[in-house]
């Protein structure tokens, strides 16, 4: 049984920040440059960077990276696209352009669930729809409205009771995902929405998720990010807002 992510085949060419011809490196009839990627270190079987749908991109500059296998970075590339390699084999070589810009990578926790304001909680504006699960890593993309130079970090957990929740038959695995300042800042700076790159350690939450809906012969396994988007009504609590994923299952079926 596999998961993949929808059209997860051309996610690592066309869901990029952009796509265009270089005439730097090599023909520039072939070449293509492909903007900020999201990937994850790998040192076995083979070294490189993972990509979104599973390509291993290398090079001798990735080879050289100072990483632990699962570490999460941003990338760009460029890729000679008459490559053999690209017909067949699910590995690429590549010329990084920059140094990788490493996503900080968040550990995942089962607990309980609580509504009660944190010290120091901050509220996320929205999440990104660009979410690529890579090798146990969830990326996500939050946007939280506070001045530039704040720092904050991020904490995720599941219902280590209850994993999902049942709604006409079908079951929403949840996670729950809450922003805390990190830094002193003056009370009269200005706040504007600040985009974070932000990584997750899920691969065991997703793993149980992924065994139950297998063996439920479902055609999908859905997960809710639950996220803190503002106080109740007595700032005593906070409200929840949602980012529902959905990844497809192959389980032998026919559709």
């Amino acid at each position: 049984m596999k998961c993949e992510m929808r059209k997860k085949d051309l996610y690592w060419v066309f869901a990029v920040c952009f796509i265009m011809l270089s005439s730097c490196l090599g023909d520039s009839n072939t070449r293509i440059t492909v903007g900020e990627q999201e990937a994850v270190y790998q040192v076995r079987p083979s070294r490189g960077l993972v990509l979104s749908g599973g390509r291993l991109i290398y090079s001798s500059s990735i080879n050289s990276l100072r990483a632990d296998a699962g570490d999460c970075f941003m990338v760009q590339y460029s890729f000679d696209t008459s490559n053999p390699e690209l017909q067949k084999t699910d590995s690429l070589s590549v010329e990084l352009l920059g140094e990788p810009t490493e996503v900080p990578l968040w550990t995942v926790e089962g607990t309980v669930p609580s509504d009660t304001l944190l010290t120091d909680e901050q509220y996320i504006a929205k999440i990104g729809t660009r979410t690529p699960y890579i090798k146990g890593r969830l990326f996500l993309w939050p946007q939280l409205n506070e001045p530039e130079s704040q720092r904050d970090s991020f904490v995720m957990h599941y219902d280590s009771v209850n994993l999902y929740k049942t709604t006409d038959g079908f079951r929403t695995y949840n996670l729950y995902l809450r922003a805390i300042r990190k830094s002193e800042i003056p009370a009269d700076a200005d706040s504007t929405l600040v985009p974070h790159t932000e990584a997750f350690d899920i691969e065991s939450f997703f793993n149980k998720a992924l065994e139950m809906e297998t063996a439920n012969q479902s055609k999908t396994l859905t997960i809710a990010v639950n996220y803190v988007a503002k106080p109740n009504k007595d700032t005593t609590g906070v409200e929840w807002s949602i980012l529902e994923l959905s990844y497809p299952l192959d389980n032998g079926t026919e559709e």
